[in-house]
């Protein structure tokens, strides 16, 4: 076994090496920039609320919910939760109150943004900037438990100050008496419209964008090395494909400022009926480059490598035909993404032969501990010729070897030759020995003056028997 652990680590630093070579500096993707607080309505039913820009969906909203927006890219906007919103906070981090409901935050915690698809399981992204103070009450509205009941977990409602993130084609700006019908309602869902109005429909999405030459959405493109064969995580852009001056068609000039937090104009008139359900926007090449740099910051324990090369391959099966240099490029993706979960896999193993092997030598030393209180052992080791006492130059004497964890094997003491002993008969066994330890004068050793010796484990690791 030692053998095999030895060659998969030889293995996977050779993998690793190579990883190192072939990945390049990150490539710039757009970031969402801070904005003056307004509100916005969701436009589509059950439109995705995730956790970052390309991470996990963690709810889906109903159309006509008013959120706070406080930051925008050119296609993401950072939102508040509705107020049915949750989050997990780990069970060691709080003090429950089954009677009440609540946790109380014992341990600094930032939550887990709750993923809406695996649950606890699959939640690991942090869901606030900073950890909560201590003392902070939660409302728990379930607990998370493993396969044995035991609870990993709480689910909670979400702070005022978690946000997440919408795409901006799913939002509109709200209006004055949105906002204010919004604030009278339990579950922040404005107010439908009354039939027969024919007032005009708010402005679509608007939302602030970042400057033209703040936008790094585009990934760069070499053309001049386009016979060169591709490294596995070039840059990848279609030929002639630019990015989309704004996600609703329009350019940011035309984009309205949001309606502030608290200013309600008395003179709005009422919302139009809601315009039809934009279709969902397929994935595009862009997309998934972006989901693919954010995957390379997060810590492969977690990373959702399997997820994105089914995507990576949907979109390569959709390609038409002519983009070679593209498909080879979006092949190097996924052999990154499989080798890193190769990589992942390996180490789990590696991991778990290391906690079966500390978990048998502490069973062993447990089993040899009882069998020596039972039979009031001297000394328990595994007996072994020494080399240094060998019966050429020195007196023929055979070592006892440390079995029990720690600090490793070593000599605890020697035993002389007797023929109501056998010694050689159980060389390279465990063995109990029932006699007396003494420092030999002359030779300043252990010297063990042995009545019996037991085989309590024999050379092939079978289990402890009792003698």
């Amino acid at each position: 076994m030692v053998g095999v652990g030895i060659a998969r680590w030889g293995w996977m630093h050779a993998l690793v090496g190579l990883l190192a070579v072939i990945v390049p500096g990150s490539v710039a993707v757009a970031q969402v920039v801070d904005t003056s607080p307004g509100h916005v309505v969701v436009m589509r039913e059950k439109a995705d609320l995730r956790c970052g820009e390309t991470y996990y969906k963690v709810m889906e909203v109903k159309a006509g919910t008013l959120l706070v927006i406080d930051g925008s890219s050119a296609e993401w906007a950072r939102v508040s939760y509705p107020p049915a919103g949750t989050a997990f906070v780990q069970a060691e981090h709080v003090r429950y109150d089954a009677s009440a409901s609540t946790a109380t935050v014992t341990e600094p915690t930032r939550l887990r943004a709750a993923n809406f698809t695996t649950g606890f399981r699959g939640s690991w992204k942090s869901l606030l900037a900073t950890p909560l103070p201590l003392g902070t009450v939660l409302k728990v509205t379930e607990p998370a438990a493993d396969e044995d009941g035991r609870v990993l977990a709480y689910r909670v409602v979400v702070p005022a100050a978690a946000r997440g993130f919408m795409r901006r084609e799913d939002l509109r700006q709200a209006t004055a008496e949105e906002v204010a019908a919004a604030r009278r309602s339990s579950d922040g869902v404005v107010e439908a419209p009354r039939p027969g109005r024919t007032d005009p429909a708010p402005a679509p999405v608007p939302v602030p964008v970042p400057s033209p030459a703040e936008d790094s959405t585009a990934v760069p493109v070499d053309r001049s090395t386009d016979s060169a064969r591709p490294t596995l995580l070039d840059p990848m852009t279609p030929p002639g494909q630019e990015p989309p001056a704004d996600v609703a068609g329009a350019s940011p000039g035309t984009l309205d400022s949001p309606t502030p937090m608290g200013d309600a104009d008395p003179t709005a008139t009422d919302p139009a009926p809601p315009r039809a359900e934009p279709s969902p926007r397929p994935t595009t090449l862009r997309d998934l480059e972006r989901a693919f740099e954010a995957i390379r910051r997060e810590s492969p324990d977690d990373a959702e490598y399997q997820e994105l090369i089914g995507e990576f391959e949907r979109l390569r099966e959709s390609m038409p035909p002519g983009q070679e240099r593209l498909r080879r490029q979006i092949q190097g993706r996924i052999d990154w993404l499989s080798m890193k979960i190769e990589i992942r896999e390996r180490q789990r193993e590696l991991d778990e032969m290391k906690r079966q092997a500390t978990s048998q030598g502490r069973e062993v030393a447990t089993k040899l501990a009882d069998l020596e209180r039972q039979r009031q052992y001297a000394i328990v080791g595994r007996l072994l010729p020494s080399t240094v006492y060998d019966g050429r130059n020195l007196p023929l004497l055979y070592r006892l070897q440390s079995v029990s964890g720690g600090t490793g094997p070593r000599t605890i003491g020697y035993l002389r030759p007797s023929a109501e002993l056998e010694l050689p008969s159980k060389l390279n066994q465990v063995v109990g020995v029932i006699g007396e330890v003494a420092i030999d004068p002359g030779m300043s050793i252990n010297l063990i003056n042995a009545r019996r010796i037991d085989v309590l484990q024999s050379t092939d690791g079978g289990p402890v028997r009792n003698p």
